[in-house]
């Protein structure tokens, strides 16, 4: 795993690299590291009936999370911040900082609606995207649409919540940088992100004088959810058009190396 996050640093880390020059590292890195992930379910859930079941409660929960997800801007969604739980199967999401599309501000802008790479395929047997998965996807956004109105009361909340200052954004973006930059191994990298953490934490302290601002841009980040879920493209247009984005090869293999698009 080391000598395939080298191989793809290699190439993100050459400024003048293009994107022809990293779909080819990225075709060479995915053909050196088949997926695997079907074993799990083989491995933890021996019964016929229980391994099946298993395995429907998998491919739901990622479609939900997938669906979702995409409709709140949810982003930051590289192998530590998606779990599986080892009894159920269902997918688990954590750390959700990085909402309402605040991924394609980073540096390396976000591409993609939602993971949905190989190793996630891998674990939804012979039918792969074109069984439960479009089917559960199709019912989560239709019922999200149905119950527009609900969400973007819920996220109104967030618009008077005193505990949740937008101003502090720049703090989430250095935190993800400085994490994926461990986790690729480029620790000068995360020493700079944490030293841009300390200067921004002294810009938030006045992050109480902007709280208008922040309300205002909070009020954008929530129409453009409702704008996603009141689109006039059909349910199954729209889950087709996620779907072919989050697997296209060539967006993955401009993702931020962190990420890990390969698996």
């Amino acid at each position: 795993m080391s000598q395939l996050r080298a191989t793809v640093h290699a190439v993100h880390a050459e400024k003048a690299a293009t994107a022809a020059q990293k779909r080819e590292v990225f075709d060479r890195v995915c053909s050196s590291a088949p997926p695997i992930f079907r074993f799990f379910f083989y491995q933890h859930f021996h019964d016929p009936r229980s391994w099946f079941e298993r395995r429907e409660t998998y491919i739901r929960s990622a479609a939900v999370a997938s669906v979702a997800g995409w409709a709140l801007g949810i982003g930051d969604r590289h192998l530590q911040n998606i779990l599986v739980d080892q009894t159920s199967a269902e997918i688990v999401h954590i750390d959700l900082g990085i909402a309402f599309d605040l991924g394609k501000l980073l540096p390396i802008p976000e591409l993609v609606p939602f993971r949905l790479t190989r190793e996630m395929v891998d674990g939804m047997g012979l039918l792969g995207l074109d069984g439960s998965f479009r089917h559960a996807c199709q019912a989560t956004l239709h019922a999200m649409r149905d119950n527009s109105r609900v969400v973007i009361t819920i996220l109104n909340v967030l618009k008077v919540d005193p505990l949740y200052l937008w101003s502090l954004i720049p703090l989430r973006i250095g935190k993800i940088h400085r994490n994926a930059s461990m986790l690729s191994g480029d620790f000068e990298d995360a020493a700079r992100a944490s030293e841009d953490d300390s200067e921004l934490m002294l810009l938030g302290e006045d992050a109480s004088a902007a709280a208008e601002e922040e309300n205002k841009e909070a009020g954008r980040s929530i129409t453009h959810v409702g704008q996603r879920l009141s689109t006039g493209i059909s349910v199954e247009g729209q889950i087709s058009e996620l779907i072919q984005q989050a697997t296209d090869p060539t967006l993955l293999s401009r993702m931020f190396e962190g990420w890990s698009a390969w698996y």
